[in-house]
Order: C-alpha cells, then structure tokens, then sequence
C-alpha cells in the first residue's frame, strides 16, 4: 500500500471528521478503512489507535451487537493479539463470535472471520489444542459456503495447517502445508502475500524436519519479495529476516561440527547481521516489548551463546525473559522457552543453582501446555534433570531421567545403554528396588 494511497485515504479521514464529527458513520468506515492501510504498511501501533477509536465510537452511536459493531471489534481482537496484548483479544474474540453467531447464524461470513480470529487469538497464546478445533470447524464451513479456494478458505487451511504442526502431527502439517501454498500459486499467484506466507510455512517445515537444502531458496525468496513489496519495517519482512538468520544459524552449527573455522565465521557473521537488522527494524518500528522485537533478541541471544559469547547471551535472554513476561504472560509457551533458554545460557556459565530454578519453572509450565511426552516438554524436564545431578541431587532427577528414558527418542541399543548406566548409579546411590525394577523392565541381565 503506497505512501499516495495512505496519504489520500488520511485526507478523506480527514475531511470527514471536520464535516460529519468523529461518530458519523461515513466518518467510522474512514477510521476503519485508513486502520487497514497502517496494518499492511506495517504501522501496527497506528492501525490499533484507529481500530479502537472506531470500536469505541460504534458501541457508542450503534450499539454493542450491531454488525458494524462487531466487525470491529474483531479488528480489534486481531490487532490487540498483533500487539501481545492476549488477554485483551481473548475476550474481544469471543465477544465477536458470540455476538455474530447470534446475528447471523453459524455459516455466515461474519461469523466464520470471528471463529478464525478466536483460533488466531488461542494460538498466539499457545492453546494450540482449542486453536485447532476453531481452524478445523472455520475450515470446513468455509469449504461448504465459499468452495476449496475462495481465499479465506485458504486462510484457515493455512492457520490449521500451522496449529496442527505446532502440535506434533508432522505427517499431516506437511500435506496441508503442501496444498495450501499449491491453490495459492494458483489462485492468486507466486508474488502475493498470501502466497508469500504459505511458501514461508512449507520451508519452515521442511528445515524442522531435517530438510534444509529445499528450505534455504524457498525462504530467500520470501524474504526478497517481501523486501520489495513491504520495506524492512514491516512485520512480514522482519519475520523473514529470523527465518533466513535460522538458516544461517544451521550452516554455522554444521560448520561448527566439521571444524570448518572459516566458513562457521562467514555463517555467524551472515546470521548475527540479519538478526541485529531484525532486532533494529523490529524495536524502533514495533516497540521494545513487541513479541516480534523479543522474539528477534531471543534469537540473536541464541546465535551468540552457540558460538560462546555468553556474557552478552545471558544478557539479552534476562531482558526477552522480562519483556515476555510484561507484555505476554508468564505461562505464555514463549515466555516459558524464553526462560528455558536463559536457564541453559546459565548452566553454560556454571550457574547451575540459577539455572535449576529456571528450569523447574519452564518445565512446569511448558508440561502444562504440551503435555509431558511433547518433544519440547522432554528435552526441557530432562535439561532439569541435569542440572538438579550437577547439584548433586541425583535423587530429584532419577523420576526426570527415567520418564526421558520411557518417552524420549532413543534407538533400542541406545535405550537399554542408557537404561543399563542409570540402574548402576541408582544402586550405587542406595536405589536397590528401583534399579531392579528398571532392569528386570528393560530386559537387562
């Protein structure tokens, strides 16, 4: 969206204001209208003084169920979720899709928007369970009123696509990643937006899943479109910015592995000057405590502590930790990785005692959230049961230790090793029963 189109949708902004006053309502679907050129263009703080300014208006002069009413308070929701501000687009999201159900009925447009913001709204806070069951009924009903490609149909294929990857069902996230981006290059062709996101999402997958050759174009393609079409200051670019540094991150981690020196230094140089750029861009057009600024420091500390720069590591990982809990909560699943990375940046340190605390409250959390078998409850529980060993309490860790040994992934012959060397330290610490049980369990003679 052009600085003319911004400029000229401002003046009419402007000019009805002057002649109609602020609650008329040609005067409101300008205020709506000039809060969805600042979101695309990136100015979010902006767009939310204009959604609210228009919702505060509308439950005034029209009242709270009135559609109008409504649509904007669902601007609203999303906007407030944008922003971090979860508690707030949680009760505006559900007061959208209440009202609309009872407008307009289950199937109507208005309604199935407010349904997939409410998804929208439970994933950011990381609800992942109740954000499916919203993306799966918006994306079937969507299906039976618009068609397989009308493009919100894609959107909340996309939203579920994501939602069941975040829950660990690889298998299908992959097909729905797939299919998505494939109607979109279609539909609304390889350079938009849309298209652009869903491109984002099916790399993102690929690299987590362990295919980072085909991820690596994919991203730098979004990044270079979404460099052209938005401008650095915009949140899409800032989130291809992370992207391409992960991938970068990856190299140097490899690099790392060989003894490669001279290329792992061209791979950290290439990340940490994509996420000091995303850091930049992100705190000076977003805000300091923007989940996107945290997120990009939370990745900038993690590319530092790789490559044994703790100090400024620990550093930046105490200020995501702080802000996260500030403006996100502190059982949000960001805040609570955020404070399991700052444990581990601790124990790197030899502040084990630091790091103990940390990691209990992040497990506790993230268990909570997840589940206990969840791959990120894992490696977190047992990174505690580490740390509690360090400290010499074996004892608090065996529970820790012999859950990672039941669900985590382990081969058969690396199982029973591992199972072999924890009974022999249970018994030399004086667990007889329990190192029994665990060997005439595992099979071990």
């Amino acid at each position: 969206m052009g600085t003319w189109t911004a400029s000229l949708f401002q003046n009419i902004l402007d000019s009805r204001r002057e002649k109609y006053g602020d609650e008329n309502a040609k005067t409101l679907t300008s205020m709506t209208h000039m809060g969805g050129i600042l979101e695309k263009r990136g100015q979010l703080n902006d767009a939310l003084d204009h959604y609210g300014e228009a919702m505060h208006y509308r439950r005034e002069v029209l009242g709270d169920k009135h559609p109008k009413t409504l649509q904007s308070i669902g601007k609203m929701a999303a906007m407030c979720k944008q922003h971090g501000q979860h508690y707030e687009a949680q009760i505006l999201a559900q007061e959208a899709l209440f009202g609309s159900r009872k407008m307009f009925g289950e199937q109507a447009p208005d309604t199935l928007d407010a349904l997939n913001n409410l998804g929208a709204v439970w994933k950011a806070q990381g609800e992942f369970k109740e954000a499916e069951k919203c993306f799966r009924d918006a994306y079937k009903r969507r299906q039976e009123t618009l068609g397989p490609k009308h493009p919100d149909t894609l959107t909340s294929l996309n939203n579920l696509a994501c939602t069941v990857d975040e829950l660990g069902n690889a298998k299908e996230a992959g097909k729905l990643y797939q299919q998505c981006l494939e109607i979109r290059r279609d539909v609304l062709g390889r350079s938009h937006p849309d298209t652009l996101t869903s491109m984002s999402n099916l790399a993102l997958f690929l690299r987590a899943n362990g295919q980072k050759t085909e991820a690596e174009p994919l991203l730098v393609k979004v990044l270079d479109g979404r460099r052209k079409m938005f401008g650095v200051k915009h949140p899409d670019t800032i989130i291809s910015i992370n992207n391409c540094a992960a991938i970068a991150r990856d190299d140097a981690q490899d690099f790392r592995e060989s003894n490669d020196t001279h290329e792992l230094k061209r791979a950290f140089e290439k990340a940490s000057t994509l996420l000091r750029e995303a850091v930049a861009a992100s705190r000076k057009h977003l805000g300091k405590r923007h989940p996107l600024a945290l997120k990009s420091m939370n990745n900038l500390a993690g590319l530092l502590r790789d490559n044994g720069n703790y100090d400024e590591a620990e550093k930046l990982y105490e200020k995501v930790v702080d802000g996260m809990r500030s403006s996100q909560g502190f059982y949000h699943l960001d805040t609570l990785t955020a404070i399991n990375n700052h444990a581990g940046v601790l124990r790197l340190m030899g502040d084990a005692q630091r790091a103990e605390g940390l990691y209990k409250e992040a497990a506790e959390g993230i268990v909570k959230k997840l589940g206990d078998t969840h791959p990120v409850s894992l490696s977190t529980l047992y990174n505690w049961a580490l740390t509690l060993d360090e400290l010499g309490d074996f004892e608090s860790a065996i529970p820790l230790y012999l859950h990672h040994l039941d669900h985590g992934l382990y081969s058969p012959e690396q199982r029973v090793a591992t199972a072999r060397q924890l009974s022999e330290r249970m018994r030399k610490a004086g667990k007889l029963d329990e190192a029994r049980d665990l060997r005439r369990r595992m099979n071990i003679r």
